[in-house]
């Protein structure tokens, strides 16, 4: 079996302004850049790129769980594949004659992303700052990862189970390429399964009595209804204060905007989105009011809507007024927001 291999590439241009010296006609050394954004990314050995202009660029990670290394012009930063991970962070440290740059690193389940949108070094006998910037997030999610897929007769989600093949069925490194899958899988007559409509306490019991990591559900014509798997009771007990519907689902939100939320409503809504919350620094506006009665228009009180911010009664009564199932309430401080300042909070 192939390794599978999945990319995304980033549009980006290096800016390399040459700096005077004060002796007419000469020019400092090459600054040392981020020459391309692009990631490429090993669903099998998790692995990011990053392309260097020069040659000398020293790298190291601060958190033992990410390595990284550099060839020639290239760095490649590397974290286990592990979908059990819920979310951590680190970074790359990229040094080049004692100016450093600083790369993001995160990973959310089999999800590795190399964060940073600029990456800057500092000219070579200088103070200028030059640099990469990407135009597009650096993120790419491993579905081609996998650790358990059903066979179906006609390649759907609800064909007729025809086996399963797990992690265990399977090395790259022992196998001939051209092995097929039904040399070894494990066929469905060989699969503990149970009849459509079990429930996922019985499932998970199911599993447990017989040291299952997955539980095929299938109807009774053989087709294949769903999976329930060890690792989700294992999340579930590990996270005990998750929301969930009632149909075990976690309960999601969205923030929409007063511009275009005719448009994201709708999307949202579709998508199955559980609560909408209109993000804004003031949420004491004509213009909240105005989505508010658009949303009420449309979806009557089918759609949860929150609104805000506010900082008084004033203005939790005017959102409550409006149709908000809920109000924001206060208004903190930020680098670059001068709300409060305005607003005199």
């Amino acid at each position: 079996m192939n390794k599978i291999i999945l990319s995304i590439m980033a549009a980006a241009a290096a800016l390399m302004p040459a700096a005077c010296s004060d002796d007419e006609g000469s020019v400092s050394e090459s600054v040392p850049v981020v020459e391309s954004s692009d990631l490429t990314f090993d669903a099998t050995a998790s692995q990011g790129s990053i392309g260097l202009l020069v040659d000398g660029v020293e790298a190291e990670s601060a958190a033992d769980w990410c390595s990284v290394s550099v060839s020639g012009r290239t760095a490649t930063v590397s974290v286990p594949a592990n979908a059990g991970i819920s979310a951590r962070s680190t970074a790359v440290i990229l040094t080049y004659a004692g100016d450093q740059t600083i790369v993001p690193v995160t990973q959310k389940g089999l999800t590795f992303t190399l964060g940073a949108t600029e990456l800057t070094f500092a000219s070579v006998g200088g103070t200028d700052t030059v640099g990469v910037y990407s135009q597009m997030p650096l993120e790419v999610t491993a579905s081609a990862e996998w650790l358990t897929a059903s066979l179906t007769d006609d390649g759907t989600g609800t064909g007729k189970l025809l086996g399963i093949v797990t992690s265990r069925d399977y090395r790259v490194s022992r196998m001939d390429p051209a092995t097929k899958v039904a040399d070894f899988m494990t066929p469905a007559d060989k699969l503990i399964t149970a009849p459509e409509g079990t429930s996922l306490k019985t499932a998970n019991d199911i599993i447990w009595d017989h040291k299952l990591n997955a539980l095929p559900i299938v109807s009774k014509d053989g087709h294949l209804v769903a999976f329930v798997f060890r690792k989700d009771y294992d999340a579930h007990k590990g996270n005990p204060l998750e929301l969930l519907d009632s149909q075990k689902r976690y309960v999601v939100g969205a923030g929409i905007n007063t511009r275009d939320y005719a448009e994201r409503v709708p999307a949202l809504v579709e998508a199955g989105v559980d609560v909408l919350v209109i993000d804004s620094s003031e949420g004491y506006s004509e213009w909240q009011a105005r989505t508010l009665k658009w949303i009420r228009d449309h979806y009557g009180d089918t759609v949860k809507v929150g609104a805000g911010n506010v900082v008084d009664g004033e203005g939790f009564r005017f959102l409550a007024d409006a149709g908000a199932d809920f109000v924001k309430i206060g208004i903190g401080g930020g680098s670059i927001c001068i709300t409060r300042e305005t607003k005199g909070i």
